[in-house]
C-alpha cells in the first residue's frame, strides 16, 4: 500500500523460465509482519516431474534363449 493512498500495488514477483512454468500449481504472497519495507514473502509451490528418458537410452536388455538349454546337444555344448 502507499503511504496516505489506498492505492495497492502488486511489487513482489516470482521469475521462472517458460520451460517450467507450467510446473507451478500455486503462489500466494504472505502478509506478516513488516520490517520497514513495502515487501512481503513469496511462497511457490511446484509439482515436481521427473523425466525417464534417461534411464533406458534406446538400449534394449539382452535376453537369454533359456529353452535352448532343454536340449541335451546344446547343454553340453555350453557346459
Amino acid at each position: 500500500m502507499c503511504p496516505r493512498t489506498n492505492a495497492v500495488n502488486q511489487i513482489d514477483h516470482v521469475v521462472i523460465s517458460k520451460r517450467h512454468a507450467s510446473s507451478i500449481t500455486d503462489i500466494k504472497s504472505c502478509r506478516g509482519p513488516t520490517c520497514d519495507s513495502d515487501h512481503f514473502l513469496v511462497k511457490v509451490t511446484l509439482r515436481e516431474r521427473l523425466s525417464n528418458a534417461l534411464k533406458n537410452q534406446g538400449r534394449k536388455r539382452k535376453r537369454w534363449n533359456m529353452d535352448k538349454l532343454k536340449n541335451e546337444e546344446d547343454l553340453n555344448l555350453y557346459q
